[in-house]
């Protein structure tokens, strides 16, 4: 399945649940980063990468970016959100999402 991301708008990026495969204890202290990559494998223009997502205090496993609204987009183009998560040893993940960019209409 592939995601959408809306040019000219902030959008938020979510990893939700973030835990253990071994025990399924949620993991709420790891380092969490994303970063867009456009289909030659290039960093987006327009923001700082990698991109710290924040753990959502009180939830199991939540964290949550801010994608600019500078980023450098082309409507119907698809990219990469590249996401890791570092929770020490034994306890990282890696993911490749595509997301497609499209103006937001009513």
């Amino acid at each position: 399945m592939i995601g959408e991301i809306y040019l000219l708008n902030d959008n938020l990026v979510v990893l939700d649940k973030l835990a253990n495969e071994a025990d399924g204890a949620a993991i709420n202290n790891a380092t969490v980063t994303c970063t867009l990559k456009d289909s030659a494998g290039v960093n987006v223009a327009g923001q700082t990468w990698p991109l710290a997502m924040v753990y959502q205090v009180g939830s199991v496993g939540k964290y949550i970016g801010t994608l600019e609204d500078a980023l450098s987009l082309a409507d119907g183009a698809v990219f990469t959100a590249v996401i890791d998560a570092d929770g020490g040893a034994g306890l990282k993940g890696h993911w490749e999402i595509p997301v497609k960019a499209k103006v937001r209409r009513s």
